[in-house]
């Protein structure tokens, strides 16, 4: 009986520290570790260079998809970054995924970075880019932006077809109650996939944001101006429920299925669908030498 006790005891305290570190986690993380901060030198001079001629600093803001693969995920669009930029790539955690205190941890550092370059008498002019489930983070704070625009927005639970919704419904419970369960062990990233491997702790609660998050009826969301990228043979989303839920939105179609962009045929077809949302009339050939280093 008291090796069953003690047992117990130490699967208790497994469970409930786990659980006490990840939330504590998720609130106090850092700069550094919430953002991977790049920025692109052109050494050589671009002629009528916007960011030099209007003495703008111009920053991108990435919140990328499913899992944790901040940098691949945008490496299709790295023609169309602008010379000289800073990029802010959101990282997601294998201690736990939460998109409202992402949202937080977005919202003071676009603040933050405003304010310093206002103090050093420069414009600043900053653009957040989203896929997928990265729109959940982006949406709420969207005003903040000069520009917004998202790739497949995963952004509530309707904007997901019904098939899908159903498998989410079914797994989510299931996910949470193994993530809790396991306790520390849920943190260990084992799960491979691509180029990297992921916690069971974050794909539960990816899935678990996927499944809860509902549709804000705010109609100044709702009338954002934003830029949307779709699939048009989607097999996850339902581009029918997020082009009524937002009907100012200027949408552009691709002609293939969900992408993971990994796909050099896909990853072609979405860089021409964001330039055109971007109103570029080319991409960027930048003439070398040109570099990016990662800021501390």
């Amino acid at each position: 009986m008291t090796v069953k006790i003690l047992v117990l005891v130490i699967l208790s305290l497994n469970v409930a520290t786990a659980a006490i570190y990840k939330f504590y986690r998720l609130l106090s993380e850092n700069d550094s570790e919430r953002f991977i901060h790049v920025k692109q030198f052109v050494f050589k001079s671009i002629k009528n260079e916007a960011a030099d001629e209007n003495n703008t600093i111009t920053n991108y803001f990435l919140a990328h998809g499913f899992l944790n693969d901040p940098i691949l995920s945008f490496v299709f669009l790295d023609k169309l970054f602008k010379p000289n930029c800073h990029l802010y790539y959101m990282q997601y955690d294998n201690f736990g995924y939460d998109a409202e205190a992402y949202t937080n941890q977005l919202y003071d550092k676009v603040s933050v970075i405003t304010k310093e370059a206002s103090k050093a008498g420069k414009k600043v002019e900053n653009t957040a880019i989203s896929i997928s489930l990265g729109d959940q983070i982006v949406a709420p704070i969207e005003e903040v932006f000069d520009q917004v625009i998202t790739i497949n927005p995963c952004t509530y639970n309707c904007f997901i077809n019904q098939k899908y919704r159903t498998i989410i419904a079914f797994c989510a419970p299931i996910l949470f109650a193994l993530e809790y369960g396991l306790g520390w062990l849920s943190f260990i990233p084992f799960i491979s996939y691509g180029h990297n491997y992921y916690s069971i702790t974050l794909i539960a609660d990816q899935i678990y944001d996927m499944k809860h998050i509902k549709p804000s009826e705010s109609i100044r969301l709702k009338n954002q101006p934003r830029k949307i990228l779709l699939s048009r043979f989607d097999q996850f989303l339902d581009n029918r429920a997020i082009e009524t839920y937002y009907p100012q939105a200027d949408i552009q179609y691709v002609n293939c299925e969900h992408g993971t962009m990994s796909d050099p045929n896909d990853a072609q077809l979405y860089l021409l669908g964001v330039q055109k949302l971007f109103g570029q009339s080319k991409v960027t050939d930048y003439p070398y030498p040109w570099e990016r280093k990662v800021v501390r």
